[in-house]
């Protein structure tokens, strides 16, 4: 019965970043990753959002958030430091490169009925991130509404959950098939080799998807 706590949407935001990131550098070590998380706060502070969740809408139109940063407004702000130089330039490649249309709002009506993330032409170290970037979107709408029944279904996610991914994508991964009951959904996800499915951590991320799950196909 006490007060409520207000958990910081921004910091919610930030870890997921983190995983984003994780992806497209999976060297990076932990000074740069204190680094990014300084610089991703910071790109934020630039536009006049806070941990303070009062801080998202718009002043000037209260029912609408403010403008959102890109990542050209991250870059902007490492490419300033030696200590953050390298990951500048690695995400050089997603802001100028030959993958800049990352570096855009989404020119997309997302209260569409029905939206298609299609990821087909990502090859390579992209497919993963891309694939992170749709399934954080639909986990995103997924947890909007407890009371409404929704389905997520994963193909390949061998590229989240697989030796080509990372602890932190593949927990993520996992959250969603242990609690999505709780928001009145169910979980499927499909691969054609299950020693993709098994290679992180020994199989860790897919024994505990397959435990997870009510029904199991081979």
């Amino acid at each position: 019965d006490g007060p409520g706590i207000q958990l910081s949407e921004l910091a919610e935001k930030i870890q997921r970043l983190h995983i984003f990131f994780s992806l497209l550098i999976p060297d990076m070590n932990h000074e740069e990753r204190q680094l990014l998380d300084e610089a991703l706060i910071h790109t934020y502070n630039k536009k006049g959002i806070t941990h303070d969740n009062a801080s998202l809408a718009d002043p000037k139109d209260p029912a609408r958030y403010r403008e959102m940063p890109v990542l050209g407004d991250l870059y902007g702000i490492l490419k300033k430091s030696a200590a953050t130089k390298r990951l500048a330039n690695i995400l050089n490649r997603l802001v100028n490169g030959s993958a800049s249309t990352f570096n855009q709002q989404t020119n997309v009506d997302l209260k569409n009925k029905y939206i298609v993330l299609d990821i087909s032409e990502l090859t390579g170290d992209l497919l993963p991130v891309g694939m992170f970037v749709a399934v954080d979107y639909v986990w995103s709408k997924v947890k909007e509404d407890r009371t409404e029944k929704k389905m997520v279904f994963l193909d390949e996610v061998w590229q989240l959950i697989g030796a080509s991914s990372n602890e932190l994508a593949a927990e993520y991964v996992l959250e969603i098939f242990k609690i999505i009951r709780g928001y009145a959904g169910g979980a499927v996800c499909a691969t054609q080799d299950l020693s993709d499915f098994m290679a992180l951590k020994e199989g860790k991320y897919g024994r505990g998807i397959i435990n997870a799950t009510k029904t199991k196909i081979v």
